[in-house]
C-alpha cells in the first residue's frame, strides 16, 4: 500500500517505512542512462522489493500506471527495454509476472552518463532558433489523440495474447500492423473473444492430427479477418478437457475425489476467465 500522498502536508520519517539499498547499487542506477520511464519503473520495483525485504515481487501493469503515472503502452516500453538492458528480471508463476532488480550491474547492457559541455548559441542563433517554432493546433493535437488511442488498442490486444500464452509478447511492427488491420473490421473486445476461443479449443489447444498447440501462434489468428470471424464463430465444446486446462492455467488445485473436482469445474464455470 502507498503512503506517498501529495494532497497533503509532506513530511516523511524513516521511522515510518524506508526501502534499503546498498550506496553501491544506487549509484550503478544513478550512474546509467535511463529514460524518465525506465527509472520510475526501477524504483517502484525497488520500493516493492526492497521496500517489503522482498527479492521478487508481482506487479501488475495497473500498479504501475499509478505509482508512476504513466501510461500502460509506456510502461510496457519500459519493462521491455530495462529487460533487455538485463537490468530487470521477469518470470511467470502461476499465469502472473514475478519482476525483480538484477542486481550484478555488471552484466547489464547499458552506456553511462556523460557530462557534455553544450555551445552556447549567440543572440542571431537563439532569434532564429524562437522563429522556427510552431505552436501545436487543432489538428495536429487530433492526429495525436487518434493516434495514441490506436497505439493503445494495439497494446491491449498484444499484451492480451501474452497473458493467455504466459509467455512475452513483444510488440513488432508486423504484430502492431496486423491488429491496426483487424481493427477496422472488429472492437478490442471482439479480438480478445477471438483469443479466447482459441485457447477454450481442444483442437487449437493441441487436440489435432498433427498435436500442433496453434492457440500460441499469432500469425494464425491475426494474418486476415476471416481467421478472426472463423474464431469469433467456432462453438467451444466445454468438456472435461478444457476445465483440466483452465484449472492449470488459474492455478486451481486437482483433485483426487470426483466431488472435489467438480466442485473445481464449477467454480471455474462461474468464475471470470
Amino acid at each position: 500500500m502507498s503512503i506517498f500522498n501529495p494532497s497533503k502536508m509532506a513530511n516523511p520519517q524513516k521511522e515510518d517505512g524506508f526501502t534499503g539499498i546498498s550506496n553501491e547499487l544506487l549509484e550503478a542506477i544513478v550512474s546509467t542512462k535511463l529514460n524518465g520511464t525506465e527509472y520510475a519503473v526501477v524504483l517502484h520495483v525497488l520500493r516493492k522489493t526492497y521496500g517489503y525485504s522482498k527479492k521478487e515481487d508481482w506487479i501488475s501493469y495497473t500498479a504501475f500506471e499509478k505509482a508512476t503515472r504513466r501510461t500502460r503502452p509506456n510502461v510496457w516500453k519500459a519493462i521491455e527495454s530495462l529487460v533487455t538492458k538485463k537490468i530487470l528480471v521477469t518470470k511467470k508463476k502461476l499465469g502472473v509476472t514475478i519482476y525483480s532488480l538484477n542486481k550484478d550491474y555488471s552484466l547489464w547492457v547499458v552506456t553511462k552518463t556523460k557530462l557534455v559541455t553544450k555551445k552556447k548559441l549567440g543572440s542571431y542563433e537563439k532569434e532564429m532558433e524562437v522563429v522556427t517554432k510552431t505552436k501545436p493546433t487543432k489538428e495536429t493535437i487530433t492526429k495525436e489523440t487518434i493516434t495514441k488511442e490506436k497505439e493503445n488498442a494495439v497494446f491491449d490486444v498484444v499484451s492480451y495474447f501474452g497473458e493467455r500464452t504466459g509467455r512475452l509478447c513483444r510488440l513488432t511492427g508486423k504484430k502492431s500492423s496486423q491488429v491496426e488491420a483487424r481493427l477496422k473490421v472488429f472492437t478490442v473486445e471482439e479480438l480478445k473473444r477471438a483469443i479466447d476461443a482459441r485457447f477454450e479449443s481442444s483442437w487449437h489447444m493441441g487436440g489435432n492430427d498433427g498435436g500442433k498447440v496453434w492457440a500460441y501462434d499469432w500469425d494464425s489468428l491475426f494474418r486476415n479477418d476471416q481467421k478472426v470471424e472463423s474464431a469469433l464463430n467456432q462453438v467451444i465444446v466445454k468438456d472435461e478437457a478444457y476445465y483440466q486446462r483452465e484449472m492449470e492455467r488459474l492455478g486451481v488445485p486437482k483433485f483426487e475425489s470426483k466431488y472435489g473436482k467438480e466442485l473445481a469445474m464449477a467454480y471455474i464455470r462461474f468464475s471470470k476467465i
